[in-house]
């Protein structure tokens, strides 16, 4: 599964408000990104390899409140959303923020990873999920001018209840079911995800994709 989430923390409504100038967002290493999307987002978990991760900072602080981690999506998924040159379509994988981190963090972290990607001028269409399993609407992508395009079609995921971690078939398409369950995870049904997309380009827009049986598993 590959659905990007920030956690819904109830404090948050405690918490001050970020300040632009407080924060900072840089690029970060794997192995930093993976150790705070395992304790802070609720799959546990992220691929071994990514394009980029970038991480939220308060301004002098090494504290990382925040980690985005980029990839590319499965081949059917990058050509739904950008037909005219697949290979140009990144994805957003993970987006998780610890909880003490500020109000508005994810989104700041978002934007400003966003920027960095913009830059290298090598990505044309950014895409995403929010993971409807969970109750996740994608708001925060409407909020920063993604594009919605459609909801998944639905497909098993798979939790394991002793260590909390979650995984799908279609993201661990070489392991069968059986090995899953041999592994610990249980099925916890067939869910559906919301699918956003965001186009970098200047000069022109996406084509619209249809909202209906939309899936990044073709």
């Amino acid at each position: 599964m590959t659905t990007a989430t920030a956690p819904n923390n109830m404090a948050q409504r405690h918490r001050t408000s970020l300040r632009h100038m407080d924060y900072v967002v840089e690029p970060i290493p794997i192995r930093i990104a993976r150790a705070f999307v395992e304790r802070y987002h609720y799959m546990h978990g992220m691929a071994n390899t990514a394009v980029a991760t970038y991480g939220l900072f308060p301004r002098g602080s090494r504290q990382l409140l925040g980690v985005t981690v980029w990839m590319p999506p499965l081949p059917g998924a990058a050509r739904r959303v950008h037909p005219e040159n697949p290979a140009a379509v990144l994805m957003l994988s993970r987006l998780a923020v610890a909880p003490e981190a500020p109000r508005n963090a994810a989104s700041f972290l978002l934007a400003r990873s966003v920027r960095f990607l913009v830059r290298e001028r090598r990505w044309e269409v950014l895409v995403t999920y929010a993971d409807g399993w969970q109750g996740h609407e994608g708001q925060i992508y409407r909020a920063t001018n993604w594009q919605y395009v459609g909801m998944t079609r639905p497909q098993p995921v798979f939790v394991n209840p002793l260590t909390g971690r979650v995984r799908s078939v279609v993201a661990t398409r070489h392991i069968p079911p059986h090995e899953l369950r041999a592994q610990g995870f249980q099925c916890a049904g067939y869910h559906q995800n919301h699918c956003f997309i965001l186009d970098l380009r200047r000069s022109r827009r996406t084509r619209p994709l249809q909202q209906t049986r939309l899936t990044e598993y073709d």
